[in-house]
This record gives structure tokens, sequence and C-alpha cells, in this order.
């Protein structure tokens, strides 16, 4: 119960505290898994929506999740809730740092008897996480709270679980650094309740059967298991709950996702912006007062863009002509040049976040409608884009 009460404890200190900065947070957007109520099995409806920002060791996520409930009369009450699984994966319920975290704070203050002052700068500092000296120091007690944390012991939560009449289990791992202890948290999905929490620096297949045997012993049916997908989890869990239902974490899949194609999207973005950022140059040209090296003739083009429909260089070709640019004809033609520039410049700016945005494909998708519409517009002859010295009307070449 003193374990209990001292994670409940910590819970409260952090909700009564300000909200930080938010900025930065990856999101990740979430639904339940459940579309038909437990108790009467009629279809959700859609009740509202929520959000979390949790700080991990390497990344921080601000997860956006939809609640459903069930309209039907003697279905309500708080019970009546339905999120999804991967709200908690990898963190506490309604605490807004990760388990790594906690497990970096335990392993650095009982192994290395790290002062919270310093433990806090080196959170700061070394994985950018923003933390307080204090909350340091309550994530601490957050840690050990939960090594002890064994529901067989507290009668009135088992009591609560046994009504529920069933367990989806969570399995959740956090190691903060090779070498360092891991945490295990194992929780059930439904009430979000700890179930078992322990940490320990073994990692191979006899580790977790002695536990997920302790949940068996409970003599509550254990009708699903969500976790990450570890093979000692997989193994684990096939030889304690035979044919139960295994599902990865959505959360999980979705990081996973995300690692497969950030680096070929962002590889796309670069690509995309290389011909298409030193615009300063076509909306002096398109000025309203045009600089008198136009006159001159003295107004270049950058290397870097691309004003024709030639392949693209091949790598030691002859370096690339700059073409010279003159004043638009008609201040309609300018206002085109500038706003088009505007138009570029923002989608340059694109800045989708993994693992539900691509950056890269939306800065090409963009460009591609706006590449589509411009020439429309030329066919048409309602549109005349910028010339150069030569005199000849050019079209705009996107490559990649």
């Amino acid at each position: 119960m003193a374990d209990t009460f001292c994670v409940e404890r910590g819970e409260k200190a952090m909700r009564g505290r300000s909200k930080r900065d938010t900025s930065g947070y990856q999101p990740i957007k979430l639904e339940p898994e459940t579309t038909h109520c437990r108790k009467c099995g009629r279809k959700l409806r859609f009740a509202y929506r929520s959000d979390r920002h949790i700080a991990f060791l390497t990344n921080r996520q601000e997860i956006l999740y939809d609640v459903k409930r069930c309209n039907q009369p003697g279905c309500g009450g708080p019970d009546n809730r339905y999120v999804p699984e991967g709200v908690c994966a990898g963190a506490l319920k309604k605490y807004e740092f990760g388990l790594d975290v906690i497990a970096f704070i335990g392993h650095e203050r009982l192994k290395k008897h790290t002062p919270f002052p310093d433990l806090g700068a080196l959170l700061r500092q070394t994985h950018q996480v923003p933390i307080s000296d204090r909350r340091v120091q309550d994530l601490f007690d957050v840690y050990m709270a939960l090594i002890s944390t064994d529901i067989a012991d507290d009668p009135a939560r088992l009591a609560k679980l046994k009504a529920q009449g069933k367990i989806i289990l969570g399995l959740d791992a956090a190691q903060p650094d090779a070498g360092a202890e891991s945490l295990w948290v194992l929780r059930d999905t439904l009430s979000e309740e700890i179930l078992l929490a322990f940490s320990t620096l073994s990692a191979d297949a006899s580790l977790l059967p002695p536990y997920l045997r302790k949940i068996k012993a409970l003599g509550i049916p254990v009708t699903g298991v969500i976790s990450d997908g570890q093979k000692i989890i997989l193994s684990a869990v096939k030889e304690v709950f035979p044919g139960v239902p295994h599902q990865l974490c959505q959360l999980h899949f979705l990081k996973d996702f995300a690692k497969s194609v950030s680096a070929a999207d962002q590889s796309l973005q670069v690509e995309l912006g290389k011909n298409l950022r030193e615009l300063s140059a076509f909306e002096r040209a398109a000025a309203v007062i045009p600089p008198a090296a136009l006159d001159k003739g003295e107004l270049l083009a950058p290397k870097s863009v691309t004003l024709t429909e030639d392949p693209p260089r091949p790598p030691g070709g002859p370096e690339r002509t700059r073409v010279r640019l003159k004043a638009p004809r008609t201040p309609q033609e300018g206002t085109l040049v500038r706003n088009v520039c505007e138009i570029l410049r923002a989608i340059l700016k694109t800045h989708g976040r993994y693992p539900l945005q691509t950056p890269g494909l939306e800065t090409r998708e963009m460009l591609e409608t706006l590449l589509e519409a411009l020439t429309e517009g030329i066919k048409k002859g309602e549109l005349h884009l910028f010339c150069c010295a030569n005199s000849l009307s050019t079209s705009m070449s996107l490559s990649t």
C-alpha cells in the first residue's frame, strides 16, 4: 500500500504543476482498437479527443487519440471509456516522461550515486530532456515504488481487477543505455493498473516466464497480450499463455515504420530543395522597383536553379551556365513571379513529422500541384512566366 501511495502521490504532484512547452514534439495519432462495448456489445460512439505529451531519452512525442463511449443506458460510468492501448506504451499513466527516463534516473542514482542536480543537468544537456531537478527526485521515488510493486500484495486493487473479469496484458521494457538495467513494467491495458514491475540486467529467454506465471497465478484470465514483439517476450508468452492472442503495440509499430521510411523521405526532401532555395535573384528581378543591375545585364540566376527542361548535369560534367534575368514585361507578370517565389518558400518550409507525416512526399506533391497549375495557365495563354535574357519564355522544371 505504501508503494501504491507513493506512485499516486507522484501522479498528483505531476498534475499540479504548470504545463511545459511542448513545441518540437512528434505527433502520433491513435484510435481505440475496440469498436464495440465490452458490456452490451453495441457499437461505440466517438466521445472526445485528447492528447498527452511524453519526453523520452531519444525523442519527444505528442500522442493524439480518440476516446469512445457506449451510449446504451446502463453502460455509463467512469469505467465506460475506451482509449487506445498504445496511449500508455513506454510510459506510466498520467506521467509526462517515458519509462526509459525513469530507468535512467534509477540506474544512475543507485549504481553511480549521482546527485539529483547532476542527473537533471545530464538529462537536459546530453539527452535534451526538458526536466527540472525536483522532477528528477520525484521520478526516482516513482522508480523505487515501481520495482517493489506487486498487485498480489494489494487486496483492494486485486479485487477491482477480479471484478473486471479478465486481463489484457501489456509488457513494456526500457533500457536507457547499453549495459544499464532494464526496467520492465507489466500492466493491464483495460484498467491501466500496474500488475508487476522489476529491474534486471538479464535479457535471456529465462527472464520473463517466472513473472508471467505470477500474473497467471492471480486467477484472472489473460485474454490478450500487447508488446513490442521482442523475441524473449514472444517465447515467454507462448510458454506461459499458449494460444492467447499476441498483438504488436500500435505505437511501437508506427515508430518502427518511421525508421524504415524517414531516411529515404528526408533524402527526397533535400534533393527537391536543391534547385529551389535561392529565390532572391528572381524576387529582385520582379521587384516593384527592379535593381539597376538589370539594365546593365548583370543580374544572374544562381547556378543551383534550373530554368529549362535540360537533364541534370552528370557528375564531373561541365558547370551549368548562369542565366541572365531581366525585369518582367508587365506589372502583372512581376506580381506572378513574386507570388510564385512566396509559395515556393512556404513549400520548402514543410516540416511534417514521422511516422504519420512524410515531409519529403508532401513537398513533392505540393510542388507538382504548383507546376501543374502554372503549366495549365501558360497553355491557356493566361500566364506568361518570367523570361531569360534571350527573350524566350521558359517553363519551370522540377527534377528530383
